[in-house]
Protein backbone atom coordinates (compact mmCIF):
# COMPACT_ATOMS: atom_id res chain seq x y z
CA UNK A 1 0.00 0.00 0.00
CA UNK A 2 2.95 2.14 0.99
CA UNK A 3 4.28 1.54 -2.48
CA UNK A 4 1.30 2.30 -4.54
CA UNK A 5 0.64 5.77 -2.73
CA UNK A 6 4.43 6.76 -3.44
CA UNK A 7 3.76 6.04 -6.91
CA UNK A 8 0.85 7.64 -7.38
CA UNK A 9 2.70 11.06 -5.57
CA UNK A 10 5.39 10.65 -7.74
CA UNK A 11 2.57 10.41 -10.92
CA UNK A 12 1.18 13.43 -9.85
CA UNK A 13 4.15 15.54 -9.61
CA UNK A 14 5.09 14.20 -13.20
CA UNK A 15 1.90 15.39 -14.33
CA UNK A 16 2.04 18.92 -13.10
CA UNK A 17 5.66 19.07 -14.79
CA UNK A 18 5.83 21.91 -17.78
CA UNK A 19 8.40 19.91 -20.19
CA UNK A 20 8.99 22.06 -23.30
CA UNK A 21 8.10 20.31 -26.71
CA UNK A 22 5.68 17.81 -24.91
CA UNK A 23 2.02 20.31 -26.15
CA UNK A 24 3.33 21.89 -22.60
CA UNK A 25 0.97 25.55 -22.21
CA UNK A 26 4.32 27.54 -22.40
CA UNK A 27 5.39 25.91 -26.09
CA UNK A 28 5.66 28.89 -28.24
CA UNK A 29 5.83 31.35 -25.25
CA UNK A 30 7.98 34.38 -25.81
CA UNK A 31 10.53 34.30 -23.14
CA UNK A 32 12.00 37.30 -21.21
CA UNK A 33 14.49 37.93 -18.42
CA UNK A 34 15.76 40.95 -16.91
CA UNK A 35 18.32 43.15 -18.32
CA UNK A 36 18.42 45.78 -21.31
CA UNK A 37 17.35 43.53 -23.94
CA UNK A 38 13.90 43.66 -21.91
CA UNK A 39 13.42 47.18 -21.59
CA UNK A 40 14.48 47.91 -25.14
CA UNK A 41 11.78 45.24 -26.25
CA UNK A 42 9.44 46.35 -24.00
CA UNK A 43 9.80 49.90 -25.60
CA UNK A 44 9.16 48.78 -28.91
CA UNK A 45 6.54 46.63 -28.57
CA UNK A 46 4.65 49.54 -27.02
CA UNK A 47 4.76 50.65 -30.89
CA UNK A 48 4.23 47.63 -32.55
CA UNK A 49 7.45 47.69 -33.43
CA UNK A 50 10.95 45.44 -33.00
CA UNK A 51 14.16 46.74 -31.78
CA UNK A 52 15.86 48.17 -35.43
CA UNK A 53 19.35 45.61 -35.71
CA UNK A 54 21.21 43.49 -37.56
CA UNK A 55 20.71 40.26 -36.49
CA UNK A 56 22.51 37.08 -37.37
CA UNK A 57 20.45 34.01 -38.35
CA UNK A 58 20.77 30.32 -37.74
CA UNK A 59 18.70 27.53 -39.12
CA UNK A 60 17.70 25.44 -36.06
CA UNK A 61 16.18 21.67 -36.15
CA UNK A 62 15.80 19.19 -33.22
CA UNK A 63 19.40 18.19 -33.33
CA UNK A 64 22.06 21.15 -32.25
CA UNK A 65 24.31 19.52 -34.35
CA UNK A 66 22.98 19.94 -37.49
CA UNK A 67 21.95 24.26 -36.99
CA UNK A 68 23.52 25.87 -39.61
CA UNK A 69 24.03 30.19 -40.45
CA UNK A 70 20.96 31.31 -42.12
CA UNK A 71 22.00 34.58 -42.95
CA UNK A 72 21.30 38.11 -41.54
CA UNK A 73 18.45 40.34 -41.31
CA UNK A 74 18.17 43.78 -40.92
CA UNK A 75 15.09 45.59 -39.17
CA UNK A 76 14.04 49.08 -40.38
CA UNK A 77 11.08 50.43 -38.35
CA UNK A 78 8.43 47.63 -39.65
CA UNK A 79 10.34 46.89 -42.99
CA UNK A 80 12.85 43.56 -42.64
CA UNK A 81 15.66 43.07 -45.54
CA UNK A 82 16.47 39.18 -45.00
CA UNK A 83 19.96 38.14 -47.02
CA UNK A 84 19.95 34.09 -47.08
CA UNK A 85 22.88 32.64 -47.65
CA UNK A 86 22.71 31.03 -51.29
CA UNK A 87 18.69 32.58 -51.70
CA UNK A 88 19.62 35.75 -51.94
CA UNK A 89 17.85 39.08 -50.37
CA UNK A 90 14.05 38.80 -49.71
CA UNK A 91 11.61 41.89 -48.05
CA UNK A 92 8.83 42.31 -45.93
CA UNK A 93 7.39 43.43 -42.78
CA UNK A 94 7.46 42.61 -39.19
CA UNK A 95 5.44 43.48 -36.28
CA UNK A 96 4.88 42.75 -33.07
CA UNK A 97 2.46 42.48 -30.41
CA UNK A 98 2.92 43.35 -26.63
CA UNK A 99 2.37 39.96 -26.31
CA UNK A 100 5.45 39.44 -28.17
CA UNK A 101 3.99 37.58 -30.75
CA UNK A 102 5.45 38.78 -34.55
CA UNK A 103 3.70 38.82 -37.59
CA UNK A 104 4.94 38.70 -40.94
CA UNK A 105 3.98 39.43 -44.40
CA UNK A 106 7.17 38.76 -47.16
CA UNK A 107 8.99 35.52 -47.53
CA UNK A 108 11.79 35.14 -44.65
CA UNK A 109 11.88 31.32 -44.38
CA UNK A 110 13.45 30.05 -48.11
CA UNK A 111 15.56 26.56 -47.75
CA UNK A 112 16.26 24.95 -51.84
CA UNK A 113 14.55 27.31 -53.22
CA UNK A 114 11.27 26.91 -51.85
CA UNK A 115 9.91 29.76 -49.74
CA UNK A 116 8.14 28.00 -45.84
CA UNK A 117 4.82 29.42 -44.13
CA UNK A 118 5.53 30.89 -40.79
CA UNK A 119 3.47 29.42 -38.56
CA UNK A 120 4.77 31.20 -35.45
CA UNK A 121 7.13 33.75 -34.55
CA UNK A 122 7.77 36.10 -31.28
CA UNK A 123 10.57 37.81 -29.84
CA UNK A 124 12.43 36.91 -26.65
CA UNK A 125 14.84 39.01 -25.04
CA UNK A 126 17.36 37.67 -22.49
CA UNK A 127 20.10 39.58 -20.83
CA UNK A 128 21.66 42.19 -23.67
CA UNK A 129 20.54 39.48 -26.34
CA UNK A 130 17.65 40.18 -28.35
CA UNK A 131 16.51 37.08 -30.20
CA UNK A 132 13.53 36.40 -32.63
CA UNK A 133 12.33 33.17 -33.51
CA UNK A 134 10.76 31.86 -36.74
CA UNK A 135 8.76 29.02 -36.31
CA UNK A 136 7.94 27.40 -40.17
CA UNK A 137 6.30 24.37 -42.31
CA UNK A 138 7.16 21.79 -44.16
CA UNK A 139 10.62 21.42 -42.10
CA UNK A 140 13.49 21.21 -44.21
CA UNK A 141 15.73 18.04 -45.71
CA UNK A 142 17.73 18.01 -42.26
CA UNK A 143 14.54 18.60 -39.82
CA UNK A 144 15.24 22.19 -39.30
CA UNK A 145 11.92 23.93 -38.55
CA UNK A 146 13.12 27.34 -37.35
CA UNK A 147 14.57 30.46 -37.68
CA UNK A 148 16.61 32.18 -34.44
CA UNK A 149 18.22 36.04 -35.11
CA UNK A 150 20.21 37.30 -32.45
CA UNK A 151 21.55 41.12 -31.89
CA UNK A 152 23.13 43.08 -28.84
CA UNK A 153 20.53 45.64 -27.34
Amino acid sequence: MKRALIGAMCLTALCACDFPGMGSSSEGRARATPGEATELVDAMAAHNRLPQRDYVCTLVGPNPETDTPYGTVGINADTFTMVIKQEGRREGTLQVSDNRQIEVEGDLAVLDGEVRRITRARVNSEGSTVELAFDFAPSGPDGHNRIVCRAEA
